[in-house]
């Protein structure tokens, strides 16, 4: 179990400010010390805070309350939604896995559900076998209210009213998706001494389960700066929902990438857990990756942006994202985020406090004298609501699309950021040395060793950024889009795994060694291959990496693609911990999105670098390789290759024959086999044998009667064909024969 959970917020005012655990809040119109004296809209009534929410309209000197605004245009684009096509989000139900959430507050209680749609998780799960826990039916149906004079458990009532606050009611600001309703979960609360992996993880199930068709998470793991694993009934819990669930068109999981763009922690080298005083603190840097239940296609993985439209200072960044969202900077100098907050100003996050007596937030302001609303929501927290309600909006626009078709709608429409501006040619963008290179935030780059890119250009066209992933969600594109989007246009969806859920593409032992670069040498990369044979569009790629190495945050782990992308899943020299260091090997899962809709068949590399030689060097065991996505169009009706190649055996003298081989059969019926053999001829393939068939079996195969050299690598290759004569796509192994 993870030790722990933190929502995704921060808290201005205090100098140590945690990686998950960040708060702030609302903010509103009318008050002199954030300008603006309400929005009026085209239907009845007013929002009197809307007008200083930047993330629904930024107007370049709404401040939402800080002391300096934004830049005109950096927003979610949603007023035409909202105004001109009258999409709200109407029918749409989100639950809200949060702390507290105040579901009576009066700017949300007319989108709250039913109470039989609201959780509270507090109380203890069923425990049917020591160590063995199920739900506990007293979750449901109970009220989600926070403790009042706790500000974390403000968190979940912020979370709420940015996506479902109701619209045009002459209080306080709106939702994104002000016509969605929403059911509460209180998920995130001081959980018992007593709490076990078994019990916490029936909780965790539940709140991924019901009738709801947006799960929106603005939390995760406390430990902002080691790698966290996680149950695989998670995974599970999760392929059910967007399999199954919403009439089988898929559950939406959403969920904030983290806000440790940088941290620090004290003990680097025994427990990460313990806080340990007198001595100097450790920095490091976050990556959403670390985090593996975002290492999942079946998420969207949302990072934050501020009223300048750029990435937010404390968001995390990694190749998992999908998009990013509005989600403010700290409210102070800069603007957070305007939301519904805990009523009364000795509770929540609008408490009243004489120290700050010109600030809207704290009871001192015209528009919000009973503290029902705080102008300092922000953080991943933040984005990830703000998302749920443009997927809502998406969802009455277009009620028939799948999970797919909702992250597939965001990829192509979101706003690339910060990057190049539409007269920008991307490829010269990309390209330049200056705008796009990213350097180790902490000075620590590797000499001849490029830290990251703000944005790569994929094989099949899209840009995508660690930063932003497919960039900044715009409302506006979004639902046009889903409004006459083509319905079944990417096939079934599928994984390069067999029938009992083995991944198919694994190096197996390799013990690749990985260099410590000494800072004179520069980078020394280690390479592994591995040829993928299922040629599938794209959708997202994982990867498993078993390593002994002592400290894998010196690492910087490449993956590239068969097009040439290059998708930095781990950054160099970041000083992530091992969340067991005591073990002698760990395997850290690790995805990307940047690959979208590139084809799969052909080589994968895996690069990686140390990037430090002070805490030890070590090897890569072993990596394997998953792709999720599908198949071409042209390709639907051709069979599935078969996979797994072995070679049992290699002849020690005979270059007249293969090794002996098997092979796992291809998971089309009706199909035979076909072989054939190759070499390369410096740049150049050279065929020895042309296709040939096999028949049907797979295993104990050997092809003979050939005229081999020694001392030479030769590549077996395997494809399927129906009885329409259609063959599959290829799939290879490699071997060497003996120097005769």
């Amino acid at each position: 179990m993870r030790s722990g959970l933190a929502l995704i917020l921060l808290l201005p005012l205090f100098a140590c400010i945690k990686e998950e655990a960040k708060i702030a809040g609302g903010n509103a119109s009318g008050d002199t010390s954030g300008g603006g004296s309400g929005e009026t809209s085209s239907v009845s009534g007013t929002d009197p805070l809307a007008a200083e929410a930047w993330h629904l309209r930024n107007t370049g000197s709404n401040k939402g309350y800080s002391q300096s605004a934004g830049l005109s245009g950096e927003d979610l684009d949603v007023r035409y939604v909202h105004e001109t096509l009258n999409i709200r989000g109407r029918n749409v139900r989100i639950a809200i896995s949060d702390s507290g959430t105040q579901i009576d507050h009066p700017d949300l209680t007319g989108n709250s559900l039913a109470l039989a749609y609201h959780r509270n998780y507090t109380f203890a799960p069923l425990e049917t076998s020591p160590g063995n826990y199920e739900a506990n039916p007293d979750w449901h149906g109970k009220s989600p209210l926070p403790a009042l004079y706790d500000a974390e458990e403000a968190h979940g009532t912020a979370v709420a009213g940015l996506a479902s606050a109701v619209g045009w009611n002459s209080i306080g600001s709106r939702g994104v998706a002000p016509g969605s309703k929403f059911g509460a979960f209180r998920f995130i609360f001081n959980y018992p001494s007593t709490e076990t992996s078994g019990s916490f993880l029936a909780r965790e199930i539940d709140q991924m389960l019901g009738d709801f068709h947006i799960f929106n998470y603005s939390y995760g793991p406390a430990s902002s700066h080691r790698f966290i694993e996680e149950d695989d009934l998670i995974f599970e819990t999760l392929s059910y929902g967007v399999s199954e669930q919403r009439d089988e068109l898929g559950s939406i999981y959403i969920q904030s990438a983290g806000n440790s763009f940088s941290g620090s922690y004290r003990d680097a080298s025994v427990d990460p857990d313990s806080v340990v005083t007198g001595n100097d603190p450790i920095y490091f840097d976050g990556n959403a990756n670390a985090h593996e239940t975002l290492v999942t296609p079946y998420k969207i993985v949302v990072g934050a942006t501020n009223a300048l439209g750029v990435r937010s200072s404390y968001s995390t960044p990694g190749s998992n994202l999908w998009v990013s969202a509005p989600g403010g900077e700290f409210g102070i100098t800069t603007p957070a985020m305007i939301s519904t907050d805990i009523q009364g100003c000795n509770a929540g996050m609008s408490f009243r406090n004489v120290n700050y007596p010109t600030l809207f937030n704290y009871g001192n302001s015209s528009i919000n004298l009973q503290c029902d609303y705080t102008n300092l929501m922000n953080g991943t927290s933040s984005a990830a609501p703000v998302t749920a309600g443009v997927v809502a909006l998406m969802l009455e626009a277009n009620p028939a699309l799948t999970w797919r078709d909702v992250k597939h709608i965001l990829a192509i429409t979101s706003e690339k950021i910060d990057g190049p501006n539409s007269l920008q040619d991307p490829t010269d963008y990309v390209d330049d040395p200056i705008l796009n290179t990213l350097d180790h935030p902490r000075d620590q780059d590797v000499s001849g060793h490029t830290y990251d890119y703000k944005w790569v250009l994929n094989g099949a066209g899209h840009l995508f950024s660690n930063w932003y992933g497919f960039g900044r969600v715009n409302a506006a594109n979004a639902v046009v889009v889903a409004q006459s989007y083509d319905l079944g246009s990417l096939g079934t969806f599928e994984q390069t795994l067999n029938s009992v859920g083995t991944w198919y593409y694994d190096s197996g032992t390799i013990n690749l060694s990985v260099d410590e670069q000494d800072g004179t040498t520069g980078a020394e990369v280690s390479e592994s291959r591995i040829w993928v044979g299922h040629n599938y569009e794209v959708e997202y790629a994982q990867i498993e990496l078993v390593t002994d190495h002592p400290f894998p945050g010196d690492l910087a782990v490449i993956l590239e693609s068969p097009s040439g992308t290059e998708s930095r899943l781990l950054t160099a020299n970041s000083m992530l911990l091992l969340w067991n260091a005591s073990r002698s090997s760990v395997t850290i899962p690790l995805g990307s999105s940047a690959f979208y809709e590139e084809l799969s068949e052909g080589h994968w590399t895996l690069r990686v670098l140390d990037g430090s030689d002070a805490r030890g060097a070590g090897t890569i065991i072993s990596w394997k390789l998953l792709i999720s996505g599908h198949r071409p169009v042209a390709e639907r009706a051709y069979p599935y290759p078969p996979t797994s190649i072995i070679l049992s055996s290699v002849p020690a003298s005979d270059l007249t024959v293969t090794p002996v081989f098997s092979f796992t059969p291809a998971t089309t019926s009706s199909v035979t086999y076909q072989a054939s053999i190759t070499t390369m001829s410096g740049l150049t393939e050279v065929t020895i044998l042309n296709w040939t068939s096999i028949g049907s079996s797979t295993v104990s195969r050997q092809l003979s009667g050939l005229s081999l050299s020694g001392d030479t690598t030769y590549y077996l290759k395997l494809r399927s064909v129906n009885g329409l004569g259609r063959v599959s796509s290829t799939q290879l192994v490699e071997w060497r024969t003996p120097n005769i």
